[in-house]
């Protein structure tokens, strides 16, 4: 059974997608990966990455909702000051207290 596949000419590849969005070849397989719903809907053909003429046509008439804009990294999470561990052995009044604490504890 053959079955048949649309012409070669209604597929776009990604330069040909980069320079009709003006924007750079690798910005589209970053959004591949990472953000694919920024895209068309994607067809691999024989390893090849190509989308059809009638995704690209309803993506630009139905685009994404926009997102607000990421820079960078996303801020840290600071985490609170941890006091700093005593090195060596604990003082003998250390030993004391922590084991009239453990004795305490019902």
């Amino acid at each position: 059974m053959h079955v048949h596949a649309p012409a070669e000419s209604s597929f776009v590849t990604v330069d040909q997608l980069a320079e009709r969005f003006k924007i750079n070849r690798f910005t589209i397989y970053h959004w591949l990966k990472s953000e694919p719903e920024r895209l068309p809907k994607v067809s691999r053909l024989f390893g090849r990455i190509l989308f059809s003429e009638a995704a690209i046509a309803a993506f630009v008439a139905n685009p994404p909702a926009s997102r607000p804009e990421r820079r960078g990294r996303p801020p840290r999470q600071v985490a609170p000051p941890v006091p700093p561990k005593r090195r060596g052995r604990p003082t003998k009044a250390e030993q004391v207290a922590r084991r009239s604490a453990e004795w305490r504890q019902p």
